[in-house]
């Protein structure tokens, strides 16, 4: 019987790995790089050393061009990889390795950013709400800054320091009646520092109209009014209501409600109060209204009264 003797011949070659130092002689350009979701990127590696063996790149994704010294590019054609590392190394004459990896950060600008009110409730005015951006699948989350605007005006920068892909910034805001009607929005903002983007990548969202409920008020309704019987109504008077829910008003002599598309006569003068209301609260104001007779002179004072009023809505 013939034994056949199988025998492992190894080969141990040392080679001394070392980071780049000034006498590596390595480069990488650029040396910290910002790359958006699904581009492009390419990296190139040179030394100026001469006794350079063998030089490429460690990389998990893309592909290289110029295999040899003194330069080899590192390149992808779309990159979606957050963890991708790629180090350009050189091995020497010497057997020594000399390594360098650039400061690559890839980002992903949100899929979305919408911004709602937290509680499906009205804002009411006095009441502290919040409004909350919803920022969808954003990357890296913690380099996100998150900007709200009212009326375009900067109101809150909220620095997120989160790993979350889909943080939930919120704002808090002392609702006035100001604010009903004011478009609110939030922008996503990613801030990489001076070596970043020249241009920061953002996101807005659309606006958000906010709707605040507060008290009826009643303006421009004056204290005293003359009109002539038989063709002054009370809805001739210059009497404005402001509120939201929008306010009703309505009108009383002596506690009964009246119809203030009713003609008036002499024997209806008086005080009456105009009521405003709604699910916010009521303001009542008194106006003392004289009827009286049609004449010249009258008719004079009441056009002066009327042309006061508007000079008054005017100043």
């Amino acid at each position: 019987m013939e034994f056949c003797d199988l025998i492992y011949h190894s080969f141990i070659k040392q080679i001394i790995i070392r980071s780049c130092t000034k006498d590596c002689g390595l480069t990488v350009t650029p040396a910290e790089v910002y790359v958006k979701y699904g581009d492009s990127a390419s990296i190139n590696c040179s030394t100026t050393i001469k006794d350079a063996a063998i030089m490429s790149w460690e990389f998990a994704v893309g592909e290289t061009s110029g295999a040899s010294p003194p330069h080899v590019t590192w390149m992808i054609e779309k990159l979606e990889d957050f963890t991708v590392e790629p180090f350009c190394f050189v091995t020497l004459d010497t057997n020594e390795q000399c390594k360098m990896k650039p400061n690559i950060t890839l980002y992903k600008l949100p899929d979305s950013v919408v911004v709602s009110a937290v509680g499906n409730r009205p804002m009411k005015e006095g009441e502290e709400h919040q409004l909350q951006c919803h920022i969808y699948n954003v990357a890296p989350a913690k380099k996100l800054s998150v900007k709200w605007y009212k009326d375009d005006e900067t109101v809150l920068t909220d620095d997120l320091q989160s790993s979350d892909v889909t943080p939930l910034p919120k704002c808090l805001n002392d609702s006035t009646k100001s604010d009903n009607g004011s478009p609110f929005r939030c922008e996503a903002e990613f801030q990489f520092g001076p070596a970043g983007p020249l241009v920061p990548p953002s996101m807005a969202s659309e606006p958000y109209t906010a709707v605040v409920h507060y008290k009826p008020t009643i303006k421009n309704c004056p204290s005293y009014y003359a009109g002539v019987e038989n063709s002054f109504r009370l809805n001739d008077l210059p009497c404005e209501t402001d509120g939201n829910p929008p306010p009703a008003i309505e009108w009383y002599y002596n506690g009964t409600l009246i119809d203030s598309f009713k003609l008036l006569t002499r024997a209806e003068s008086g005080i009456y109060t105009a009521t405003a209301h709604n699910s916010m609260g009521q303001v009542n104001i008194d106006v003392h209204i004289t009827v009286e007779c049609g004449s010249t002179t009258l008719n004079f004072y009441i056009l002066l009264q009327q042309l006061l009023i508007i000079l008054n809505n005017i100043l």
